[in-house]
């Protein structure tokens, strides 16, 4: 059943619906989203062409897509611990007399750790690619 205009509808089951928005980050109702496939993607025929790739290799060979997947997720996950590696280090620089820097232990010690963490990571990110 399906409520339209304020009437309830029987349908099929092969019934499809597809909605389109323009809208950059959509939000739809926990209801809807539980029973639905939603697919965004900017309209362009690089986006298009990719989606296309994803789902073919995803069906031929999910294998590859998941290695994929993961991969993604492991790239974003060390972005952000990078990213909050530099929020740290500029917030341990901040209001900082720039004649005492070098004379904070704890201060080179963060550095020191960032650094190394950084190193870290960007060897995981050579490994990946």
């Amino acid at each position: 059943m399906i409520k339209f205009c304020r009437k309830q509808l029987k349908i099929d089951k092969g019934f499809k619906l597809i909605l389109v928005t323009n809208l950059a980050r959509p939000t739809y109702d926990v209801n809807l989203t539980n029973h639905v496939t939603i697919v965004n993607f900017f309209v362009s025929l690089e986006g298009l062409s990719q989606n296309i790739l994803h789902m073919i290799v995803a069906n031929e060979r999910p294998d590859l897509e998941d290695g994929f997947n993961d991969s993604m997720e492991v790239t974003f996950t060390n972005v952000k611990i990078l990213k909050d590696v530099e929020n740290h280090v500029l917030k341990c620089l901040e209001g900082q007399d720039v004649h005492l820097i070098l004379s904070n232990e704890f201060l080179i010690d963060k550095l020191r750790e960032s650094r190394e963490i950084a190193e870290t990571i960007a060897q995981r990110l050579r490994k990946i690619n």
